[in-house]
């Protein structure tokens, strides 16, 4: 919440409490889960389902936006997809999404076939 300030958010459809699975997609902003996704994840707690997670972020923060989605939902989310912002623009995040829509799909925890890049787990390069 910047500046200690609540943002607005509006939200028309199914009350994720009455999902069996909730998909989030939210954006990272400043290395955190977007305010708007954060106030309404905060709002529908708590989730009785499943929770998945794809957030997209221009360079970091999109795994403490997942560790946030895990806290705001009380459900650790699986699948769960980190995206960079000019991946999805240029269209090279397409084969990651097919597998975690497959992952969906199959009722599976986790992607298969999915090997984090380089720049993502520096240690490991």
């Amino acid at each position: 919440m910047l500046l200690h300030r609540t943002p607005a958010c509006r939200y028309e459809g199914p009350l994720p409490s009455d999902c069996v699975h909730v998909v989030v997609v939210a954006p990272v902003w400043l290395g955190r889960l977007a305010a708007p996704m954060r106030k309404f994840l905060l709002d529908h707690a708590p989730f009785s389902g499943s929770v998945s997670a794809v957030c997209v972020m221009a360079s970091r923060g999109g795994f403490r936006a997942e560790d946030d989605i895990a806290f705001l939902t009380g459900k650790t989310p699986a699948p769960a997809l980190v995206l960079k912002q000019r991946d999805v623009q240029s269209g090279a995040a397409a084969e990651p999404l097919a597998a975690f829509a497959a992952a969906l799909r199959n009722r599976q925890t986790r992607p298969e076939a999915i090997v984090r890049p380089a720049w993502i787990s520096p240690r490991e390069a």
